[in-house]
């Protein structure tokens, strides 16, 4: 009886891992058929204009604009000395505790470690004992005063760029000379006299976009700030200067690329669940003479063969729709 209901959990948990791998790749199909639908949209509408001389004509209109972003003042934030950033983006991590739920138990387990932001202990189904302290510095993100983006105001433009590159925080950046660094990170402890990781200590990085050249891909709003508070679906804000056919055939392959690992990942958990389902029947899989295979490794060829021609169907599906 233990075995029987051993071999059915096995099944099931099988059978839901590749149900999870398929949902997995018609996401990235699905995701790879409408942005190349909108991208192909764009590629008949979108035109290149000059940023450097706005136009109201172009109001309402699909635009790509290759310009340059400027700063009339430095920012920083009290820890990192002020820069001439465009965007300035504060990330916080603390060593606390965190509730995990292990898969099939009906009791949480609590581990000391790196998350990022505040884990509310008062949500947790234990609290007591697991007791997170406040964070001393919150995540922020600044952009710089007087922002112009060729032409345009550039203060909502610089807004909107989410994920700017990772800065590299060096002594001589420091408000602080004395703060300890770690990996590029400000690392405060709580206990300033200990020298390992304990509850409470945070880690402090920061992500930055710097002046330079840009291009963006909006609906023009108006001939004052270009893009309006409505965010139109086709935004893109994307670093160095590119007329309309290079910047979307550039997006469309970074799209292509992104949807594809979606589909490889999703096929990866197929086989998993495939194999996990073949291996219960294991014994009864004999593919020879053709294939001198049985067995485990005949269970393990054909879930790979078999996900290997679902992951190229859906890769077909995602071009043709």
């Amino acid at each position: 009886m233990a075995g029987r209901s051993s071999l059915k959990v096995k099944g099931l948990l099988g059978l839901f891992t590749m149900v999870c791998g398929f949902g997995l790749m018609w996401s990235g199909a699905l995701n790879e058929f409408n942005s190349q639908r909108t991208l192909s949209e764009a590629r008949k509408n979108a035109i290149t204009i000059n940023p450097s001389t706005p136009d109201p004509g172009n109001n309402g209109k699909l635009v790509v604009a290759p310009g340059v972003f400027s700063v009339a003042g430095q920012i920083g934030d009290g820890l990192i000395k002020p820069g001439p950033y465009l965007v300035l983006k504060r990330q916080v991590e603390m060593f606390q505790w965190n509730e995990e739920w292990p898969r099939d138990s009906d009791q949480p387990e609590y581990n000391l470690g790196w998350h990022t932001g505040q884990r509310d202990f008062f949500q947790f189904k234990k609290p007591e004992g697991h007791e997170n302290p406040l964070l001393l510095y919150l995540p922020e993100k600044k952009v710089a005063p007087g922002t112009k983006f060729s032409g345009f105001d550039g203060s909502r433009i610089a807004e909107l760029i989410d994920s700017p590159p990772r800065l590299a925080v060096t002594p001589e950046m420091l408000v602080d000379p004395s703060m300890q660094l770690q990996d590029g990170k400000i690392l405060i402890r709580r206990d300033p006299s200990s020298t390992g990781d304990s509850l409470g200590d945070m880690r402090i990085w920061y992500e930055a976009a710097l002046p330079g050249d840009y291009t963006v891909m909006s609906v023009q709003a108006d001939e004052r700030s270009l893009v309006g508070a409505d965010v139109s679906s086709e935004l893109i804000i994307r670093q160095g200067q590119f007329d309309a056919d290079s910047l979307l055939a550039d997006e469309a392959g970074e799209v292509k690329r992104g949807s594809a690992s979606i589909v490889y990942m999703g096929g990866v958990l197929f086989c998993l669940g495939l194999f996990s389902l073949l291996s219960s029947a294991a014994h009864a899989i004999d593919l020879r003479p053709r294939i001198q295979l049985q067995g485990v490794a005949a269970a393990l060829l054909l879930s790979v063969a078999i996900s290997l021609v679902v992951v190229a169907i859906f890769l077909i599906l995602s071009l043709v729709g």
